[in-house]
């Protein structure tokens, strides 16, 4: 990735070796070494995503604001929902949404849920492209089904072009590539 880029785009914050986040009643929870992302939707902060940078394996990968404290639950978030116009490719949490760039949107995992799918038709979108994980099929081919109900064109970037794993770590050629796909630029 490239800090220089995504840092200021998504509003990225990043904690260090003495970080704890406070909840309202005065317990805390360990937030050293992450990376953090604001969840932005209709333009107000309504969560945010803790992601370790150790890589460590003891590390918890996401830590993300205790649902009581969030405005909406992490599991029902969009992330990056803002930088869509009519099309969207969706892939499942920040890292993929920073590597893909504008016009992605992260689930935040592969299962989507009810309230989510009230927001992605808050979009209003033309197109929706879904690229998960390699072995989340079952839950693309799911939620393909759900998207066509009211979105004109749906389809996962599996059916044009499937040389990827996982969104995250897709070079900068293969994401030129499929934005040239998906976007026709």
């Amino acid at each position: 990735f490239n800090p220089q880029e995504i840092v200021p785009y998504y509003n990225l914050k990043f904690t260090g070796h003495n970080s704890r986040y406070t909840k309202n009643d005065r317990t805390q929870i360990d937030f050293r070494y992450r990376i953090l992302a604001p969840v932005i939707m209709n333009g107000r902060a309504v969560n945010f995503i803790g992601r370790d940078v150790t890589e460590t394996e003891s590390a918890i990968r996401y830590k993300n604001c205790p649902n009581e404290e969030a405005i909406i639950t992490t599991k029902d978030c969009l992330y990056n929902s803002d930088g869509v116009k009519d099309i969207a490719i969706f892939v499942g949490g920040p890292t993929d949404v920073w590597n893909i760039g504008f016009g992605s949107i992260g689930v935040i995992g592969i299962k989507v849920t009810k309230r989510q799918i009230a927001y992605i038709q808050e979009l209003r979108l033309k197109k929706a492209v879904l690229l998960f994980d390699e072995g989340a099929k079952e839950e693309e081919d799911k939620l393909n089904d759900i998207l066509s109900i009211f979105i004109p064109e749906v389809f996962s970037l599996e059916e044009l072009w499937d040389d990827y794993d996982d969104p995250g770590n897709l070079t900068k050629q293969q994401v030129k590539e499929i934005k040239r796909l998906v976007f026709r630029r």
